[in-house]
């Protein structure tokens, strides 16, 4: 991927063998500027609950963020802890892009624990028999994740329902 990488404009040349073909093919692309879509999914669910499926934390998140939200009160973000409830590698990204929230839209950011809502949104796939060992060596399918965000608001929900 690094080799890929380069100034937007120039060319590269890339190899290419299809293991079906057993045929080697070259390709000759041009660089340019790839912008990710980090948000993905936004909806209004009930009483002015939304729902904003974000996948990664990126210095644009918040602008495709901002875009998606509507007549929303107060939002759920997942915490990214690790079993023992320590940060993890994205546990920074979150945070911060937790603080730019709160600044730009004037409205309450809730943490909600996220350990284990991908595991156990996978469990309904698994049982379809769906191949798991896939699941894993390519990123969270969005059905899984869309199925991770739901956990943790169904949590938060319930917890926010306990308390009164």
């Amino acid at each position: 991927v690094k080799k890929l990488r380069g100034k937007p404009g120039t060319q590269v040349k890339v190899t290419i063998l299809r293991e079906d073909e057993f045929k080697i093919h070259d390709f000759t692309i041009t660089r340019e500027v790839i912008h990710i879509q980090d948000v993905k999914d936004a909806q209004i669910l009930e009483d002015k609950i939304g729902y904003v499926r974000l996948v990664e934390f990126r210095e644009d998140s918040f602008k495709e963020f901002h875009a998606a939200l509507k007549e929303i009160k107060e939002i759920v973000l997942g915490l990214p802890l690790d079993f023992h409830g320590r940060p993890t590698h994205a546990t920074e990204g979150a945070e911060k892009f937790k603080i730019k929230l709160e600044q730009k839209l004037n409205l309450p950011v809730i943490f909600e624990d996220e350990v284990l809502t991908t595991k156990a949104a996978e469990r309904p796939f698994q049982k379809k028999r769906f191949d798991s060992q896939r699941v894993r060596k390519q990123k969270t399918p969005p059905k899984i994740d869309a199925s991770a965000a739901a956990l943790i608001l169904k949590t938060y929900l319930q917890r926010k329902k306990d308390i009164q």
